[in-house]
């Protein structure tokens, strides 16, 4: 007796059910990832945190920014000058200074923005000088609000471009890769979802200026 084999309809359909398995497999896969990329990057946001104010009570002040190129010798350093002044407020962080993680999950450089007052010392009232800001990028609303003089409660800001590595001030701004931005007005919020043009998935964490005083204080280094 001759035995049928598949006819090319039947193998189509087979196909195609394992390839509907295989997704369903994968995508749980790629999400479960995902997830834990951003919780790495959590992570790292508070553990550079934590390394930002050890560096002020020791140093009495915070890192200037790194502004070297990607695998220049002194990438990691911060780019100070000679009269303690930052060459720029705005940069990389410089992780080799503060002994912590080079790069998050996503391949990418941590970005970095100091208060120019902080970057030289402490001051005298406490007050960050510069008024960086941050808002939610969804309704423009502060996430953190001025003083009533109008000074900031920021004496730096950290934060990872996410997963399309590109550095998102605001939802609605023009994109860009993930480089330093000279701002004051950061965004905080995470959406993964999204057309190309208004996709916003950085993640960001800053360093108040009380949060950093209290450590000063119980230091003796400040106050």
């Amino acid at each position: 007796m001759r035995q049928r084999g598949f006819s090319l309809l039947e193998m189509a359909v087979v196909i195609f059910i394992i390839s509907l398995l295989l997704v369903s497999f994968i995508r749980p896969l790629s999400l479960q990832r995902e997830i834990e990329n951003v919780k790495t990057t959590q992570d790292n946001l508070e553990t550079i945190r934590q390394a930002l104010i050890v560096y002020a009570v020791a140093e009495q002040k915070l890192p200037c920014p790194d502004i070297n190129l990607l695998g220049n010798a002194n990438e990691g350093l911060e780019n100070r000058q000679p009269d303690d002044s930052c060459s720029q407020l705005y940069g990389y962080l410089p992780w080799a200074e503060l002994g912590i993680t080079r790069l998050d999950p996503w391949g990418q450089r941590y970005l970095y923005r100091v208060d120019s007052a902080f970057s030289q010392g402490i001051p005298n009232d406490g007050l960050p000088v510069d008024g960086m800001r941050v808002r939610d990028p969804f309704d423009n609303s502060n996430v953190t609000s001025p003083t009533n003089s109008g000074n900031s409660h920021i004496t730096a800001v950290f934060y990872s471009c996410g997963p399309n590595d590109v550095n998102n001030q605001r939802l609605n701004t023009p994109q860009t890769d993930c480089q330093a931005l000279n701002a004051l007005v950061f965004s905080q919020g995470a959406l993964i979802e999204g057309t190309q043009n208004q996709s916003f998935d950085d993640y960001i964490l800053w360093l108040p200026k009380n949060v950093l005083l209290y450590y000063l204080i119980n230091a003796g280094r400040w106050g």
